[in-house]
């Protein structure tokens, strides 16, 4: 038999007058039986804990936060507000006894491992070939957008050029490159892609952004 005390709701025995927890008075009437047989909340799973909500953009793959209407990646920005939320479930962080230390790997003569030699960031170079492109080389990365608002924005500034006229990939060792809805069309060696086409590219291929820009490919 338990007295609750009405100041903290913590149980004290019956010949208490005074709660040992909060130091309130504990009122001696409708003693509580503890019941340890009672239903008990089912705890919050692990994965549960670490799942959350995002919204992902289709353009760049970008992970936004269900509250965002347009993508966060400054060189998209594209409008996310029809995209409807996902529950992404996070892989929690190993116990620091659970962690198994692994060999340093082995470096080479430059002190460059095999591992950092194969994430070296791969980039594209377009070589202006256009007297209208005031600019030198663009360097474009891996899911970079090409247009008057984006990759090449200082120098893109002719009403012919969309605001977001192409996207630059990379996957599988081959660079990509899609026409995202522009009003004048992408080109590649003179060859109009469609809306959402996607057109493999390498070293000397021209690729044309309307017919005001033209760039050469040089893949390093």
């Amino acid at each position: 038999m338990k007295i609750k005390c009405n100041t903290c709701d913590t149980e004290n025995s019956p010949e208490e007058e005074i709660c040992g927890h909060c130091m309130g008075k504990i009122s001696k009437a409708d003693p509580v039986e503890k019941n340890e047989n009672a239903e008990r909340p089912e705890p919050e799973t692990s994965a549960a804990k670490s799942a959350k909500r995002v919204r992902i953009c289709r353009l760049c793959s970008m992970e936004n936060s269900p509250a965002d209407v347009r993508c966060r990646n400054r060189n998209c920005r594209a409008d996310i507000s029809r995209i409807r939320p996902i529950e992404k479930i996070e892989k929690p962080e190993p116990d620091a006894e659970e962690k198994i230390e692994t060999p340093e790997p082995e470096k080479n003569d430059a002190g460059d491992s095999p591992a950092t030699l194969c994430e070296t960031k791969k980039i594209l170079k377009l070589v202006p070939l256009s007297a209208a492109y005031s600019g030198g080389a663009l360097s474009v990365n891996d899911g970079d957008i090409l247009g008057r608002e984006n990759v090449g924005k200082e120098f893109l500034n002719d009403k012919f050029v969309s605001r977001k006229h192409a996207v630059i990939t990379h996957a599988g060792g081959e660079w990509m490159i899609e026409d995202i809805g522009s009003l004048n069309g992408t080109y590649v060696n003179d060859s109009r892609l469609e809306e959402g086409e996607k057109c493999a590219i390498k070293t000397d291929d021209i690729v044309s952004l309307s017919k005001s820009y033209k760039f050469k490919v040089l893949v390093d």
